[in-house]
């Protein structure tokens, strides 16, 4: 299974949403042995994630999120629910971005190279994570993981080159 962080850009609107899956360790006391599906909701890249879920993970066939009941959908509201959305894009983007990753195994240290997704008419650039060159924090926004490096260092290497 993938683990790591995921950020989904919708490239007609711009928008972008990080995704994490964290496979928790065995001897955990919370969902032990369990990949957890989260979104990044605040500005810190390592600690504001709010779990949504719970990745299932088969055969590509019998792969699913079990959302967490307080995120379930009523049946009237299951087309508007965003953690549904959200399930749906990690759902669809995995197999993409496994393959992504095992073609690009030789060149370990670039993996910012995006995967196309197609989603309820929309279109995604699916970016792996990847940390900042200068710094070694983690990086969400699109144009942070493409540069390889987090506006304040990049803001630093411009005052000082």
């Amino acid at each position: 299974m993938t683990n790591g962080r995921f950020t989904f850009l919708n490239t007609e609107s711009g928008k972008h949403r990080t995704i994490r899956l964290k496979t928790q360790p065995v001897d955990s006391d919370w969902m032990a042995g369990e990949t957890v599906v989260s979104l990044l909701t605040g500005p810190c890249n390592d600690q504001d994630f709010q779990s949504f879920g719970l990745l299932m993970d088969g055969d590509t066939t019998d792969r699913r999120v079990i959302l967490w009941k307080k995120h379930r959908p009523s049946p009237r509201d299951f087309r508007k629910n965003k953690w549904m959305f959200y399930s749906c894009l990690v759902l669809r983007a995995l197999p993409l971005v496994q393959d992504a990753i095992e073609e690009m195994a030789d060149d370990a240290e670039d993996l910012t190279i995006p995967v196309e997704l197609h989603l309820g008419g929309n279109h995604y650039e699916v970016l792996v994570e990847t940390t900042c060159r200068a710094c070694g924090r983690s990086l969400t926004t699109p144009r942070s993981i493409k540069t390889g490096i987090g506006p304040k260092c990049a803001e630093k290497e411009g005052a000082n080159g």
